[in-house]
């Protein structure tokens, strides 16, 4: 796992709440929490606010996002899998969840040999969106 820098997380919460709103969830993901796996592994997850246009068979429904990475060290470029999911409560206690489905971007830092360390370029690409 590698860290993201706020620039990187910003352009994902981005494309994510460009994503959402296209599927027509009114309420947005503002920030993205670094997390701990069970494994070890570390992971970035997002959390809307309690969808307010929701089923009334629903005690609570938000919207999850997670943030994996692949890193690539021959190609120095770092993958990050984003996934969707609804995430629910039931009146009577119970919890469960679907997905929504799965981006992909590319991100890539770039130094020219010439200059310093404060003209780092990072390039962020989606490789593979949400096609709504």
């Amino acid at each position: 796992m590698t860290k993201l820098s706020k620039e990187v997380r910003d352009y994902v919460l981005s494309e994510v709440n460009e994503t959402l709103a296209r599927l027509g969830v009114s309420e947005s993901i503002t920030t993205l929490e670094e997390k701990t796996a069970r494994n070890g592994d570390t992971y970035y997850r997002g959390v809307s606010a309690p969808i307010r246009q929701m089923p009334k068979m629903f005690k609570k429904l938000v919207v999850v996002c997670e943030v994996n990475t692949i890193v690539h060290e021959y190609y120095e470029t770092t993958e990050l899998w984003v996934s969707l999911k609804y995430a629910y409560e039931h009146y009577d206690g119970g919890s469960n969840g679907c997905d929504i489905g799965n981006m992909w971007f590319e991100v890539k830092n770039d130094m020219p040999n010439d200059v310093g360390a404060e003209n780092v370029w990072i390039y962020v690409r989606r490789k593979l969106g949400l096609e709504i």
